[in-house]
């Protein structure tokens, strides 16, 4: 069998994993930059309903505080990270925007007027974040799984047709699709 190569389609997908890795990086550190800012301005939240929102725009800002020399090389990591890993990329995402809502908190933490406020809040969006990736992972292998499910039916269903036609049984003289 002689497959053609063909390279808008290599070029086009490799650019767009690309992309996609870059704008998952990128939202990441948006989101956990928003989350530290929650946390440090927890008190200030509720003063106007514009707050929150304008608040967790400018949480990746944040990150240059006095601990930019922490923060700046867990960002190249994360850069590195999210490019090269094969592995999945949701569980890296949850755990990297805790890490920056981490950083955020730290870096600007003298600056609070509440100390004891900025920490549960911290951890309790961090666990909010962290349990619906978990959901989200979870969706996915369901769906993934009955997608497969779909599948073994119509592989069952054809070899059915195939020994009613021709008389013929599966190559290993057993049913492939069930279990051992």
């Amino acid at each position: 069998m002689n497959v053609k190569f063909d390279p808008v389609d290599v070029v086009g997908a490799g650019c767009w994993d690309c992309i996609s890795r870059l704008f998952l990086f990128a939202t990441s550190l948006w989101v956990g930059g928003g989350i530290g800012a929650w946390a440090l301005n927890a008190d200030d939240l509720l003063d106007s309903p514009v707050q929150p929102i304008v608040t967790f725009l400018i949480g990746p800002f944040y990150l240059l505080s006095a601990l930019a020399f922490i923060t700046l090389p867990t960002v190249l990591i994360g850069i590195f990270i999210f490019i090269r890993t094969e592995k999945e990329l949701a569980p890296r995402w949850a755990g990297f925007a805790s890490a920056i809502g981490f950083f955020v908190l730290l870096g600007n933490f003298r600056g609070v007027k509440h100390h004891w406020l900025s920490w549960p809040i911290w951890l309790i969006l961090t666990l909010m974040l962290c349990t619906a990736t978990w959901f989200f992972i979870q969706w996915q292998r369901n769906r993934w799984v009955q997608e497969l499910e779909i599948l073994k039916d119509e592989n069952r269903q054809r070899r059915a047709d195939m020994h009613a036609e021709f008389g013929t049984s599966p190559l290993n003289m057993y049913e492939i699709d069930d279990e051992p």
